[in-house]
């Protein structure tokens, strides 16, 4: 079968590996597609040891969408269409979906409706996970609300605080084309990052008392320290994005004088790393949520190395970008 493989820093190249064989109880997928996530970059463009390269087969990608070509499972059906997520959870770097064939597990599946668009509901993956953080903040309403980061997960996060009824969201990138997208999804307020000291026009926008809830969906260090100067005294601070680096320089002592609430979140390392996910496929099939105007590009399985040169260079105002198998 083909399948991507990381042959160094932004070195991605198709190559043809055995189809994977099962254990007791997992599912054989036959992808249909799959799609780029920002935390694939950490495999894509991070320089790991020499020694460590290529990484292994099938990575970077953690987001299919597929049929159950074999099941070892009488919960799962043979020619069901699944979002399956990886049957190793937090696998070594190399690890991955990236494949025409992937193997998952009954319990790390989220079936889909008939007649589904694969393209569509593969979004439910990444929404699903910002839905299970917001559900941990509880009560946003009126609240000003600071999205440091305008991807996926940033603009995921701003439709949603939205939608819940926070007061005002303000979305900070730098790049403008993401922060219209921030506009047309509830944002009240955007900073282009590059252009305005964010700082600075988030204490104009409070007063000087900054944000009740400031969501940090970067991962880059200059964000994850920026947030001690945009939080209120006794805010509350939404950690979702991953660094790249393994270790990075914080500014401890200057987030602990706000005295803020932290909550940090990886939904995969969850008691139920499927529910929001399920939840979110169950939104959308019902039409109360819109997940479709996330994606912005689709290319055959066999550009996924260009593929991931666009999203890694923020080409053509690419947003997410899907990948036909």
């Amino acid at each position: 079968m083909k399948a991507m493989q990381v042959f160094g820093p932004k070195h991605l190249r198709m190559v043809d590996v055995p189809t994977p064989t099962l254990l007791e109880d997992q599912l054989l997928i036959k992808s249909e597609v799959l799609s780029v996530c920002g935390s694939d970059m950490r495999t894509f463009r991070y320089a790991f040891p020499e020694e460590d390269y290529p990484l292994l087969p099938c990575a970077p990608c953690h987001e299919c969408v597929g049929i159950v070509e074999v099941s070892n499972s009488p919960d799962i059906q043979v020619g069901q269409r699944v979002i399956a997520l990886s049957a190793q959870p937090g696998g070594k770097p190399g690890t991955g979906m990236g494949a025409e064939y992937a193997v998952s597990s009954p319990d790390r599946v989220i079936l889909l409706p008939d007649g589904a668009d694969p393209a569509m509901y593969i979004m439910c993956q990444p929404v699903g996970t910002v839905l299970y953080a917001v559900r941990r903040l509880g009560n946003v309403l009126g609240q000003t609300v600071v999205v440091l980061g305008q991807g996926v997960i940033g603009l995921s996060f701003t439709k949603l605080l939205s939608q819940m009824g926070a007061g005002r969201v303000i979305a900070i990138d730098h790049h403008d084309y993401r922060l219209a997208k921030s506009m047309e999804q509830g944002a009240t307020h955007v900073i282009n990052s590059n252009t305005q000291d964010p700082i600075a026009a988030v204490k104009e926008l409070t007063g000087g008392l900054g944000a009740d809830l400031v969501v940090e969906a970067a991962g880059q260090e200059e964000t994850i320290n920026m947030i001690k100067d945009l939080v209120k005294l006794y805010g509350t601070v939404s950690l979702f994005g991953l660094p790249e680096e393994p270790m990075i320089e914080f500014d401890y002592v200057g987030l602990m004088r706000r005295q803020v609430t932290i909550i940090a979140n990886v939904s995969s390392s969850s008691d139920d790393p499927t529910g929001c996910i399920k939840d979110t496929v169950a939104m959308v099939e019902q039409g109360t949520l819109d997940v479709s105007w996330l994606v912005t590009h689709r290319l055959p399985f066999e550009e996924a190395p260009r593929a991931y040169e666009m999203y890694e260079s923020y080409q053509e105002e690419i947003i997410k970008v899907v990948l036909t198998v």
